[in-house]
């Protein structure tokens, strides 16, 4: 029911024409889970004998699921009993609590959601669940976006390989790279890569390859359990090579590692030195102000339902509102209209005066009620610490009398700058 809901929002979107399906951009956000923060058990002791609460099988089904306990081999510090799905993190730099990862894909040609995922708050989880809301959205509406944008913790050599080269999206996402040396010594990138020969030239002008044994067929190098190809230099080149304290003085050769995604990970380089990369980078932050507006607006700061399907049906239920308040939003507003002051006195051969706005009086713009009441409030505040709200909402309904509510406003202001100028405060009108 919440998803049907959610894509029946969705599906009017796309009807209006206002999801155009070209850039995507993804984020998640951590929403602490209803369960004492301070109630967890420890992971090695597991959970109590015979548990048959609904929570408790849900979490048990997602033992396998990539999104959840799949996520990682590590083990988490803590469980909480009441809800054993929440993983106990601390990605807020702060102090570590059990929650919950909402994870979003929205159009940002119009900032709507497209598609929502729950998961744990894990780096691998989340990419898992874009891959999955990417699966879903191509499954369900025949869209595929022709770019994907993201922070860094979406910039793993597996997840740039399954876009780039499973799925033809370009990534406008950071790589997430740690070659980078801070000892002084050469890092990868002062190695040039040969494609050719598969093999890499060091700044001295040697070649460092994955095998050195002469064959009639050429190998073709695959990569270990963790996805990397291993390059070697020859012992023989490295101790007479004069830039070896530069390049490895403390082993006899140096090694080099080479992910069997290096390809995707090199589009996703060659996209960040772009303008297109730039514009994408402010696009993001739509995606980040979404999640404000869950927290602050919709009311989703924690969690009210507990267990992975409790979290999914949140989640959708919080994202449906959200796609409604911003198509209310581009509804056009006509201006009302004004009513007409018909006097009994008044001839209707002659016209009556017009009451003076605030467009006539002081040279003064139109303004709301609210914003001439702060703005008065804070003019008055830097005059005088004594001045309280009570006492300029008795100086406004002073001039009620006689005034049509433009008029209010203009005198309102006019009387207020005079006083402010002659340093007088605003006393209460008898």
């Amino acid at each position: 029911m919440f998803r049907h809901s959610f894509e029946t929002v969705l599906r009017r979107w796309m009807d209006e024409g206002l999801v155009g399906g070209r850039s995507f951009g993804v984020d998640a956000s951590l929403i602490p889970a209803n369960a004492g923060q301070t109630r967890g058990i420890d992971s090695q002791n597991g959970l109590p004998e015979n548990p048959s609460s609904r929570v408790v099988n849900e979490y048990l089904e997602t033992l396998d699921d990539a999104a959840f306990d799949a996520s990682t081999k590590l083990a988490p510090k803590y469980i909480p009993p009441v809800d054993p799905a929440a993983r106990w993190s601390g990605a807020d730099n702060g102090a570590a609590f059990f929650a919950y990862s909402t994870n979003y894909m929205v159009d940002l040609d119009n900032a709507v959601i497209v598609d929502v995922e729950p998961s744990v708050p894990i780096r691998t989880a989340e990419a898992f669940a874009v891959r999955r809301m990417i699966d879903r959205i191509t499954e369900r509406f025949d869209m595929t976006p022709g770019k994907l944008v993201g922070n860094t913790g979406y910039g793993s050599a597996e997840m740039l390989g399954w876009l780039v080269e499973e799925r033809g999206i370009a990534p406008h996402i950071p790589v997430w790279d740690k070659s980078k040396r801070t000892d002084g010594t050469f890092s990868r990138e002062d190695f040039v890569y040969d494609l050719a020969t598969d093999s890499y030239t060091c700044p001295g002008g040697k070649a460092l390859q994955t095998y050195r044994r002469n064959v009639s067929t050429p190998r073709k190098a695959n990569g270990g359990k963790d996805g990397f190809i291993r390059y070697r230099a020859s012992k023989h080149d490295c101790d007479i090579c004069p830039l070896k304290p530069q390049c490895y003085p403390k082993n006899h050769g140096r090694r080099l590692m080479r992910s069997v995604h290096e390809a995707a990970r090199d589009v996703a380089r060659d996209i960040g030195k772009t303008d297109a990369y730039m514009t994408s980078s402010i696009q993001r932050r739509k995606v980040e102000t979404l999640f404000a507006h869950l927290k602050r607006y919709i009311g989703v700061a924690t969690m009210r339902l507990r267990g992975p399907r409790g979290a999914y049906e949140q989640f959708q239920l919080a994202a449906a509102p959200q796609n409604l308040r911003k198509l209310a939003k581009l509804v056009p507003q006509t201006e009302p209209t004004r009513r007409r002051d018909v006097s009994p006195q008044v001839s209707t051969a002659v016209k009556p005066a017009k009451t003076p706005n605030s467009s006539t009086l002081s040279g003064q713009t139109c303004l709301s009620s609210a914003q001439m009441l702060e703005r008065v409030y804070k003019s008055l505040s830097l005059c005088s610490k004594s001045i309280t709200w009570s006492k300029i909402v008795t100086v406004r309904t002073s001039f009620s009398n006689g005034c049509s509510r433009d008029g209010r406003r203009a005198v309102l202001l006019s009387k207020t700058n005079e006083r402010i100028r002659s340093g007088q405060h605003v006393a209460k009108h008898p």
